[in-house]
């Protein structure tokens, strides 16, 4: 591969239950290869008042052209009217791990994510 590669790293925030329902649902969709739940304090205006949550913050690794399928299921899945969800370009990687981010969102049969 060259040094771009065709990932991307997609990351949104949510509840803990959410975030575990959002992560299989994507996993077993193989809309993403691997997810990160890293704890999280957010604190954003909502409303007019201010709010603090503590969260679960999903580091997501997948291919741009499942950016939409993947926002869309999170809004879906999401319990916020407006989650978050924004994508990142990744410029380069360890050449195995690409691979295989790749190999993991090609079409396939769902499996079921324990």
């Amino acid at each position: 591969m060259p040094d771009q590669h065709p990932l991307m790293i997609i990351i949104s925030t949510a509840p803990e239950h959410a975030a575990f329902d959002i992560g299989h649902a994507l996993l077993n969709e193989h809309l993403v290869a691997c997810i990160n739940l890293i704890p999280v304090r957010s604190m954003y205006w909502w409303d007019e008042k201010f709010c603090t949550e503590r969260e679960l913050l999903m580091m997501m690794k997948t291919t741009p052209e499942k950016f939409t399928e993947v926002q869309e299921r999170i809004c879906a899945l999401h319990p916020y009217d407006v989650p978050e969800v924004i994508g990142f370009p990744v410029a380069q990687g360890a050449e195995r791990y690409m691979s295989w981010v790749l190999q993991s969102v090609s079409p396939g049969e769902p499996d079921d994510v324990a």
